[in-house]
């Protein structure tokens, strides 16, 4: 397994989950802010991120660089 930022990197940035235990590396991540009703509606449906039209989204891979 290819380390997931540069191979030169002695480190990796992660994005923890509100679980306290669920995480994954920052590659791909992004921040997204959405309409409160938004979320509560594709929630409801049992709809995942895909489902949301960010607002405002910030690619975290963007911050670490």
């Amino acid at each position: 397994m290819e380390p997931p930022e540069s191979s030169s990197s002695k480190f990796v940035t992660v994005v923890v989950l509100n679980d306290g235990k669920t995480f994954t590396d920052v590659r791909g991540c992004s921040l997204c802010v959405i309409p409160f009703e938004q979320y509560r509606n594709v929630t409801d449906a049992g709809g995942d991120a895909s489902n949301f039209t960010p607002v405002v989204e910030i690619e975290l891979t963007d911050i670490i660089h």
